[in-house]
């Protein structure tokens, strides 16, 4: 077991150009294998939250929404066995935060 299995990440992008409510609606729906969609959306709208699951005990928690135009997806994958629940509530608090730096850059 190397550092890597015990390391947390947070990833982040925009996608600025003019993004569909169709397009935002579609890509809502995609749920990759390992993973759950939340039963309330994450935030933006459309929206989801996803809470995803690998091989080694890794929880990641994605979260993606429609913001005007411009598509915003989050996600932060915690160490190796750590509570789903307290990954999410992290992923959570950096999704929102990092929503709101990228906001007031615009």
């Amino acid at each position: 077991t190397g550092p890597e299995d015990s390391a947390t990440s947070a990833r982040a992008w925009v996608f600025a150009p003019p993004v569909t409510l169709d397009w935002a609606t579609q890509m809502t729906k995609s749920v990759p294998k390992g993973c759950k969609a939340a039963s309330t959306p994450a935030y933006g709208k459309p929206s989801v939250a996803l809470t995803c699951t690998d091989a080694k005990k890794q929880t990641k928690v994605v979260h993606r929404g429609l913001f005007g135009d411009a598509w915003f997806s989050c996600e932060l994958t915690g160490k190796a066995g750590e509570a789903p629940a307290t990954v999410q509530k992290r992923a959570s608090r950096w999704c929102l935060v990092t929503l709101t730096a990228a906001a007031a850059d615009a």
